[in-house]
């Protein structure tokens, strides 16, 4: 019967290789670090400024509710309600946007 050797390797491709990165990958780096120092302070922010445009929202549910079936009213708390929608989301996107910037520098 053969013999099985032990492959024994002295590869060391396992070792990372560490390129050189170019001047803009420094700058987008040095950036990077920037906002995810930044980044809790900022999803702080972005946590009260959301909570706030929620409650906003529940108010301005009520007073649709208290118009009635006056439509210019409706209206007009509709458009009110649908401009603090779109702030609450693009609010949720750079939340979003900053955890994973967190998760990725960790």
């Amino acid at each position: 019967m053969g013999s099985q050797g032990g492959a024994t390797s002295n590869d060391t491709t396992d070792a990372p290789v560490e390129r050189e990165l170019t001047p803009e990958e420094k700058e987008e780096l040095k950036k990077k670090r920037k906002q995810a120092f930044n980044a809790p302070k900022r999803i702080q922010k972005l946590e009260q400024m959301i909570t706030k445009s929620e409650l906003k929202m529940g108010e301005l549910d009520e007073a649709m509710l208290q118009v009635g079936s006056d439509v210019e009213k409706l209206t007009d708390l509709s458009k009110d309600k649908g401009a603090e929608e779109a702030k609450v989301a693009e609010m949720m996107a750079e939340w979003e946007e900053l955890e994973a910037l967190l998760a990725e520098v960790s």
